[in-house]
């Protein structure tokens, strides 16, 4: 029997942005925590809760977000997978440099005999994604936010570019001094314009993100 179109529309949400997760997510989370590091996330093929842990004593070299795994050193890293229903699961996640970003297959073994409450979430994450209008109306956002960034780069140059040909006139005596001061205002303007749209899509693409796991 055919799968309900909201799985479908889902998977191919999900698939436009992981190129957007190689290039941004690491350096991104790396900026807000201010620390250099590395993103993986894991296919576990389980729609409940899925724990996981590190090595001991290395606390401080990751943290854990449901299925994601943000390293801070690099080297080999072994993690035990938990969840309920099925075999624990040891996985070993080599991060070669900071900004990396992986998608890791660590299918999960179910454990013999049913387990009802795992088969209910399976069928329900199936049948529905309720998160489908938000992730649209954070998609939206976020490409309009890009455009305006985008928008306001060419705005920005040419008004630096218009303050540095006037200062130079002015210098020269060739331009009165209102003329001085109001293309250098215009031009602080369009930066700062352009620095607050970027930082308005740098949050954009967080939500973005955060909605499509």
């Amino acid at each position: 029997s055919a799968e309900p179109a909201a799985y479908y529309r889902k998977d191919s949400a999900i698939d436009e942005l992981e190129r957007l997760n190689e290039i941004f997510l690491a350096r991104i989370v790396s900026w807000i925590s201010g620390r250099n590091l590395s993103v993986f996330d894991l296919e576990t093929k389980v729609f409940g809760e899925v724990s996981i842990v590190g090595p001991p004593g290395e606390d401080a070299s990751y943290f854990v977000q449901g299925s994601r795994i943000f390293l801070f050193t690099t080297g080999s890293h072994v993690f035990t997978i938990t969840a309920e229903g099925y075999e624990d699961t040891e996985l070993e996640v080599v991060n070669p440099a900071p900004f990396t970003y992986g998608q890791i297959q660590a299918p999960m073994r179910r454990l013999a005999g049913p387990v009802p409450a795992e088969d209910f979430r399976e069928s329900s994450k199936v049948l529905e994604w309720k998160e489908e209008e938000a992730f649209k109306k954070a998609k939206t956002r976020f490409s309009a936010a890009l455009g305006r960034f985008l928008v306001s780069l060419p705005v920005s140059a040419l008004s630096v570019g218009n303050f540095a040909s006037v200062q130079e006139a002015y210098l020269r005596y060739a331009k009165p001094e209102s003329a001085y001061y109001g293309s250098g205002a215009f031009a602080g303007f369009s930066i700062a314009l352009s620095l607050g749209f970027s930082v308005d899509t740098i949050i954009a693409l967080v939500d973005l993100l955060r909605l499509s796991r």
